[in-house]
């Protein structure tokens, strides 16, 4: 005889919860967000790219005086439960946004432009989106992201060009970080002064064996050179609010290494050494990283 083996009703609850939920989820309306990075410096712009899919079988338009139709962030930390929006004003981008039926839009937004993120802190956003002609709200899957500080290495003074002989010199400091990024760890410069900081560039990974350079010129723009990957040595110049200016590759030869090296008459700064990188035989382009 065969025995019937008898499941408890909560078991039985709990595996039809456990097989929905890996069960694709067709929602009206699809919401999913993804940051550019898992770990940012302070100040670092932390980039969203925001999908949008329209499946309910009709437009959706997002009217910019219709409050109801919005898509809007929650964002919260592990030290702070919620994270407010600067000027208890957040943002909005589908604002004005039209939407197709069937279509998917990619929207993107630079996050801490509307919210403080500068704290060192373990970060979550979840992106809201709703719409008047649907009976309720929809969510993305949350985002964690960790914003980490790194270490400082050097830090030096400088000033900036004035407009006149008789303006008074604006000061300025520029930093280099190293800070945790993957294995070998990456470095950074930062621009700032005491009321706010200008810019935060990633140059590359922190490898031994190569000690990075970096020199003012006469016109306050910023030279550095470090290692982009072994044996491949970049070579950067940004100005005073850390724009870049100009960006070449180099590779070390036989008994010559890139270095930089300075005028003191005329604080005019250049590279030295080792040879031009080739394009598609030293490197390739994809490589190279992107600009602000």
């Amino acid at each position: 005889m065969t025995r019937r083996l008898s499941v408890p009703p909560r078991i039985v609850f709990a595996l039809c919860l456990l097989l929905a939920g890996l069960l694709p989820v067709r929602a009206q309306l699809l919401v999913q967000v993804k940051a550019d990075r898992a770990d940012y410096l302070p100040y670092e712009a932390v980039k969203l790219e925001i999908t949008l899919r329209n499946n309910t079988g009709t437009p959706l338009i997002f009217a910019e005086d219709d409050p109801r139709a919005f898509l809007r962030f929650d964002v919260s930390s592990q030290k702070r439960q919620l994270v407010l929006a600067l000027g208890n004003l957040p943002p909005n981008p589908a604002a004005g946004l039209i939407l197709n039926a069937g279509e998917q839009k990619l929207l993107r937004v630079r996050l801490n432009e509307h919210f403080p993120l500068q704290e060192e802190d373990v970060y979550q956003v979840q992106v809201i989106a709703g719409h008047p002609r649907l009976d309720r709200v929809y969510a993305s899957v949350p985002v964690s992201f960790k914003v980490n500080a790194g270490v400082t290495l050097w830090k030096t003074e400088f000033g900036v060009p004035a407009e006149s002989l008789d303006a008074p010199v604006r000061r300025r400091q520029l930093s280099l970080l190293q800070f945790r990024d993957g294995p070998e760890g990456g470095l950074a410069l930062l621009v700032e002064d005491d009321r706010r900081v200008y810019g935060v560039e990633r140059l590359g990974p922190s490898i031994s064996g190569f000690k990075p350079q970096c020199e003012l010129d006469g016109n306050s723009n910023i030279h550095m050179l470090s290692l982009f990957r072994p044996r491949l040595v970049q070579y950067r110049v940004y100005d005073f609010n850390l724009r870049l200016l100009q960006e070449r590759f180099l590779v070390p030869t036989e008994g010559s290494t890139p270095a930089l090296v300075r005028d003191p008459e005329i604080g005019r700064v250049g590279v030295t050494g080792g040879r031009a990188a080739v394009e598609g035989r030293d490197f390739r382009r994809v490589e190279a990283p992107a600009g602000k």
